[in-house]
């Protein structure tokens, strides 16, 4: 899956009506109809605003016609969420009528278009499935801690050190048993990383790690 990194938006004309079409990363349902509120005061004296949204890792889709013929409007603009593969995404179009009417057809395809026309000047990066695991180790065992983790794509999130060396390691779930018998492997089974669960992840421009639902390292 997709992620968008920043707000990007995008706009058409069809017979005299404008079609604006925003588009913004959002980490929650609650934050997408937030942003959706926020829209619809800027753009106040439009006629629709016809969006669809998904987070929450694809499990939560939500689409609205707002008053636009059934199936006009939100079900396109979710389809192009759909194939960019997105999640944690808001997608709006907002319409200021133009006087002339499209018909069903052409409302279908005006609201497509709009929603491709920020879309495809969207910058996206690629959701990583992860886990995290939290190491306790001696500094001796500690040594080859950061090639453990290289050699299986992981990350090296954060290191403390006290009598023990206490480390947080996110692993591409696909590499997780081979980084698992790795270190069992290296430490003589003496390190047992603890499993901290699923955190799905991306990379932005700056190399910043993201966290799907938020949070950054």
């Amino acid at each position: 899956m997709n992620v968008v990194l920043r707000p990007e938006s995008g706009a058409i004309t069809e017979k005299k009506s404008r079609f604006l079409s925003s588009l913004y990363p959002v980490s929650s349902e609650d934050e997408a109809l937030s942003v959706l509120e926020d829209i619809r005061k800027k753009y106040w004296d439009a006629r629709h605003h016809v969006y669809a949204y998904v987070t929450d890792l694809g499990r939560i889709r939500h689409f609205s016609d707002d008053g636009e013929p059934g199936g006009t409007g939100g079900k396109p603009v979710m389809e192009c969420l759909q194939r960019a593969d997105l999640t944690g995404a808001l997608l709006v179009v907002t319409r200021y009528f133009g006087g002339i009417l499209l018909g069903t057809g052409g409302l279908t395809r005006a609201y497509a278009a709009a929603a491709e026309a920020a879309l495809s000047r969207a910058c996206l990066a690629q959701l990583v499935p992860g886990r995290m695991y939290r190491l306790t180790l001696s500094y001796q065992q500690a040594g080859r801690l950061a090639w453990l983790v290289k050699n299986t794509g992981g990350l090296l999130l954060d290191t403390k050190y006290g009598e023990k060396v206490e480390a947080l390691i996110l692993i591409p779930s696909g590499s997780a048993p081979a980084f698992l018998k790795r270190t069992a492997d290296a430490s003589a089974g003496k390190v047992i990383p603890e499993d901290l669960g699923e955190r799905s992840y991306f990379t932005d421009e700056t190399g910043r790690i993201h966290f799907a639902g938020g949070g950054a390292t």
